[in-house]
């Protein structure tokens, strides 16, 4: 089953979870969501090959909307939609269509222990404690490789996602630190102006080089204490 033919199976019988979201039941995204076994409410960025998912969604959305004239997301989610020729345009695109084969996901390690789920800022955290638990080497010294003055949260992930490391075990890494880190950082955005992480860093410290975790849990509690994080988690 390819996933066209996959999307037109969700559509049609849609699981308990997804809610009611037009005639169907559920929406658009989704059942491609499900087709391409990912959790529907992750982000992409949550996935190590988002590069290459976000490629597929986007020829799987063409291909559909070309065959429609119209965005199919929105059309789907209209209760007076034709549910006969959705799912035909589905399975027809599915005979006459080649997208290749779906990428499978590859979920990056740590993100259920590092709050923030698929957020960029448990995205960074996650990543670099892997790297540190592979290089035997402390989350701050590894951090301060990936920092440039006013990085976006995704070109950061991009320098470290030319550095990933692989983890053969996830309850062999210490995710503390990053899961304090990421609730440092969730606490500070609500105050600040910024929602970067090199901002938050920087604010931290202005040279990373030398720095250790005791240093860097020291400072983020001056920063942001104990007491606030937990207010605001």
């Amino acid at each position: 089953m390819d996933v066209f033919e996959a999307v037109a199976r969700n559509l049609e019988n849609p699981s308990d979870e997804d809610g009611v979201a037009g005639r169907f039941g559920t929406s658009l995204h989704a059942a491609l969501r499900q087709a391409l076994y990912m959790d529907v409410d992750m982000p992409l960025i949550a996935f190590r090959n988002h590069g290459e998912i976000e490629k597929f969604i986007g020829a799987f959305y063409k291909c559909l909307n070309d065959r429609l004239g119209c965005r199919a997301d929105l059309v789907i989610l209209k209760n007076s939609v034709d549910s006969a020729q959705i799912l035909e345009t589905l399975l027809s695109a599915s005979r006459e269509s080649n997208l290749g084969i779906a990428p499978v996901a590859v979920p990056r390690p740590g993100l259920k222990k590092v709050q923030g789920s698929g957020k960029y800022r448990s995205v960074i955290a996650a990543e670099l404690a892997a790297i540190g638990h592979v290089k035997s080497r402390d989350f701050a010294d590894v951090m301060g490789d990936f920092l440039v003055l006013g990085d976006t949260n995704r070109e950061m992930i991009n320098r470290i996602d030319r550095s990933l490391v692989t983890i053969d075990d996830e309850r062999r890494v210490a995710w503390d630190l990053a899961k304090t880190f990421s609730y440092a950082v969730m606490t500070w955005m609500k105050t600040s102006e910024s929602s970067l992480v090199s901002d938050f860093c920087f604010e931290l410290f202005d040279e990373w080089s030398g720095i250790t975790d005791r240093q860097l849990l020291k400072r983020i509690d001056e920063v942001v204490p104990k007491r606030k994080r937990l207010a605001s988690a």
